[in-house]
């Protein structure tokens, strides 16, 4: 078994490549750890050697997330053109549908599947204003998400 080291950073290149098959430029992340935690969305290219530095220190990490964002965006948050997420507990990619439906669906699982015990899973639908990742993190009951919609389970 891989130690923590190569574990996320094994995730987080592999997180990087997902976000250009889709075709976008992987261009900030954020991430809470023991040493380093962002609060805010970092620019990749200036920041990328201090979230480097902190997995190759076996930094215990809570969470890394590579965002594609627009020049013009207002709100990481919301405004992310794809968004891949690893936690303790979980790995989502959150991206547009028509993004999405233009995968090859079972490379890109296979892909997610590999830096996670999977125990189960879904692909689903759901509009952006209702934070999807608060979904994900099962923060909230599904019955609190008003466009909610399951397409797979996995």
């Amino acid at each position: 078994m891989e130690d923590g080291r190569n574990k996320w950073l094994d995730w987080y290149e592999s997180a990087k490549k997902i976000v250009k098959s889709l075709g976008y430029e992987p261009n900030y992340f954020s991430v809470e750890s023991s040493t380093l935690k962002s609060g805010e969305v970092m620019a990749l290219g200036k920041n990328e050697k201090k979230l480097l530095k902190a997995i190759e220190a076996g930094d215990k990490i809570k969470w890394i997330a590579v965002y594609s964002l627009p020049l013009d965006y207002s709100s990481a948050s919301f405004d992310y053109d794809a968004l891949l997420v690893r936690s303790i507990e979980y790995v989502t990619l959150i991206t547009n549908i028509s993004d999405f439906k233009n995968t090859d669906e079972d490379m890109l699982l296979n892909s997610l599947k590999e830096h996670i015990g999977i125990e189960n899973g879904e692909i689903y639908e759901m509009d952006r204003d209702e934070c999807p990742l608060i979904y994900v993190a099962k923060a909230n009951p599904s019955s609190a998400f008003n466009t909610l919609k399951v397409i797979k389970t996995l």
